[in-house]
Order: structure tokens, then sequence, then C-alpha cells
């Protein structure tokens, strides 16, 4: 697909301050500005709003991109900084998780969703998404 990169990458969790030198090894994508990745997700109807929890390779500085609901735009999903150890580094910290909220007046009374993610920095990297319903 244009735009898009299969990649695989080693590394270990940067965890807000907390590191796990654990390696792990994850397969995803990287997009390049204005390429798009959707996904359908079940969510429970009686809903509070959507919470999409991303797995990134973080040596990508300041990512950013669109996030779209069933074709009306949420707002903009930015990761700013990077970390700057290096892939060739020993055991290099550079999986990190993100989390992005979807408000209720997209998601309230609805059984599933279509979300639509359009890079918008030079790249934009993603292992996987995490969909999580909030319930009253």
């Amino acid at each position: 697909p244009k735009g898009k990169t299969p990649v695989t990458k080693t590394g270990n969790w940067d965890r807000n301050g907390y590191y796990d030198r654990t390696n792990c090894t994850h397969g995803g994508m990287t997009l390049a500005a204005k390429a798009e990745s959707s996904f359908t997700a079940r969510i429970a109807p009686r809903n509070s709003g959507v919470m999409l929890r991303r797995l990134l390779w973080y040596a990508e500085a300041n990512q950013e991109a669109e996030v779209y609901v069933d074709g009306r735009k949420v707002g903009t999903w930015y990761d700013g900084g990077k970390n700057f150890q290096k892939e060739t580094d020993p055991k290099p910290m550079l999986w990190r998780e993100s989390a992005y909220f979807i408000p209720a007046e997209f998601t309230r009374g609805r059984s599933s969703i279509k979300v639509k993610i359009e890079a918008v920095s030079p790249i934009w990297s993603e292992y996987t998404y995490e969909v999580f319903s909030i319930e009253p």
C-alpha cells in the first residue's frame, strides 16, 4: 500500500520512567505523511467514550496523526519527543504505549466504530491498537 511500510523491531519498553529490559519483537507498520490505516472495533453501546491504545516505536520523533471515527474527524493524536537511544544499543528502550480518548459523541449507542488514522508527521509507527469502551 502507498505510504505504508511493514516493519519488525526489537527493543525494550520505555514506560514513563520505568524501563523494562526484556527484549520484545513486534511487527507493524510505519505510515508516511498522508498515508492511512483503518480498522473496525466492537464497542459497548452504553459507553462514555472509547480509549485507543497504540504500541509505537519511540525512536521516531514527534509522531502526529488525525483520528476519524465513521468518517468524522475526532482530532489530532500527538506523541512528542523520542527516545534518543540507537537501535544498535545493547538493550534499546524504544517501545512505548500511547492513549487517545474518543468522546462519547462519536461512540455512544454504537456497537462498532470504524477508526481511520491519517499520518501528519513524516513517520507514524503502529504495531498494535487496543480499543477500550469506557463504561459509566
